[in-house]
């Protein structure tokens, strides 16, 4: 059974926003990722990929007053596989948004906060 108000509105809603689209939602968004595994006997190891991700504009807030626009960023990576004895070595780096391209990854309807600028990850694994 719901509860409703001397208006008639449900109990703990709030129709003002109804209709208005989530914060942070964008409507369109995407991502292509692919790696390619050189197989040659010079090159065996590396490994190489690269990236686009898209994010539509979207709305900062449930009011719907302020919008945060469209962005698209890039990223690559590299990475090299070897031996030593018994132990297989993975060295990889990472760079994140490669053109270091200013967009907004949140806000709200009064202020906005930048996404990562270009942004270097090294990494070593090491299986025994």
């Amino acid at each position: 059974a719901s509860v409703f108000d001397e208006s008639g509105e449900p109990v703990g809603t709030d129709s003002g926003d109804e209709g208005n689209r989530l914060p942070f939602a964008a409507k369109h968004m995407g991502s292509l990722w692919n790696t390619y595994e050189f197989q040659n006997e010079f090159l065996r190891g590396l490994k190489i990929g690269g990236g686009i991700q898209a994010t539509g504009e979207r709305q900062s807030s449930t009011e719907n007053i302020a919008q945060l626009p469209t962005f698209v960023i890039g990223n690559l990576m590299a990475s090299y596989q070897f031996n030593i004895r018994l132990m297989r070595v993975t060295a990889q780096l990472n760079v994140h948004n490669v053109s270091d391209e200013k967009y907004f990854e949140n806000g709200s309807s009064f202020s906005a906060l930048y996404g990562a600028p270009r942004t270097f990850m090294g990494m070593l694994r090491i299986e025994h």
